[in-house]
């Protein structure tokens, strides 16, 4: 049986500033479960607030700020002498405030991510993982430009149809349903047939060894 960890609470719970439009969000892991979704309170006066439980990593957040911009950081470091294995922990589950433009860049080691961003204003993902699954939900305004970096990964994203879609792939993919779900192949690059007209576009380059995508709404 695995023990546990105490789940500890991130602190700051960092209060938003009136001046403050944009930030730019870092994490940096090893292993490890990742979530990303909203503050449920869309009036929260909190920029972010989570949890992170591990009985390998310790975690440090650093927050700076310029102007309208954050740029806020979060990083584990292990704290014991050994390999990550089927008993080692290392969970961190973030809430942003709905109020924010975000960039996004997580780099990790193989993972699983489960990324909700219905409610999110996100211009910018970048994501580059070992061989991890990932999952993205993107909402119905969403208008973001998203690179995937992964060993031997699935990939699923929840796209609604309004969007437009353009998919550039830099690598060979063993299972994708691209054409099912209504892309049209130009060479390398899938796009929807509402790409070039729609007021929403979410851009999606992939490289290296992504071996499943899956479409869906």
């Amino acid at each position: 049986m695995i023990r546990r960890p105490p789940r500890s609470t991130l602190f700051p719970y960092t209060t938003l500033f009136r001046s403050l439009e944009k930030a730019d969000v870092k994490i940096v892991f090893g292993a490890a479960e990742i979530k990303i979704k909203s503050i449920p309170d869309e009036n929260s006066k909190f920029l972010y607030e989570g949890t992170h439980s591990s009985n390998f990593f310790t975690l440090s957040q650093r927050l700076d700020t310029f102007g309208d911009k954050a740029d806020l950081t979060f990083k584990a470091s292990p704290f014991i002498k050994r390999l990550f294995n089927s008993k080692s922990i290392n969970e961190l589950d973030l809430n942003f405030s709905q109020k924010i433009n975000y960039s996004f860049s997580i780099q990790s080691g193989a993972s699983d991510i489960d990324l909700n961003l219905e409610s999110l204003k996100v211009k910018n993902l970048d994501i580059d993982a070992g061989a991890s699954r990932v999952t993205i939900r993107f909402g119905e305004s969403a208008d973001t430009d998203v690179k995937v970096k992964a060993g031997a990964s699935s990939l699923k994203l929840y796209l609604p149809k309004n969007l437009g879609i353009r998919i550039k792939t830099k690598s060979a993919l063993t299972s994708e349903n691209f054409e099912d779900f209504g892309l049209i192949k130009n060479g390398r690059i899938w796009e929807s047939e509402n790409c070039r007209k729609a007021e929403n576009v979410i851009n999606i380059e992939l490289e290296s060894g992504i071996s499943k995508v899956e479409l869906a709404e």
